[in-house]
């Protein structure tokens, strides 16, 4: 009886560990990921500043831009948009004479 007992405990166990995959929460910063790849997970940006420094987001490419601010009390940023591709482009008020 002692067997079966023990017999059953050990195929239990090995059912109840073999089968269950650990499930990563991706809005957990990963150092394995790229910092891209991190806020696309819904990274908050407060937390990768605590890992990386804030220095590592500026310049970056996200959201249409290039991450310039890092507000490091509410972890908002703000994205300046690139556009040299339409050429020369007036910025201000233009008047002609």
């Amino acid at each position: 009886m002692k067997k079966v007992l023990l017999l059953m405990m050990l195929v239990s166990f090995t059912f109840t560990s073999c089968d269950k995959e650990e499930v990563l929460d991706s809005t957990i910063f990963n150092s394995e990921l790229s910092i891209i790849q991190n806020l696309n997970n819904g990274v908050p940006t407060l937390d990768i500043v605590e890992v990386l420094g804030v220095e590592s987001l500026y310049g970056l490419e996200f959201g249409g831009g290039f991450i310039f601010y890092v507000d490091q009390t509410d972890g908002t940023i703000m994205v300046a948009a690139d556009y040299s591709d339409f050429g020369v482009v007036a910025w201000g008020d233009v008047f002609e004479m």
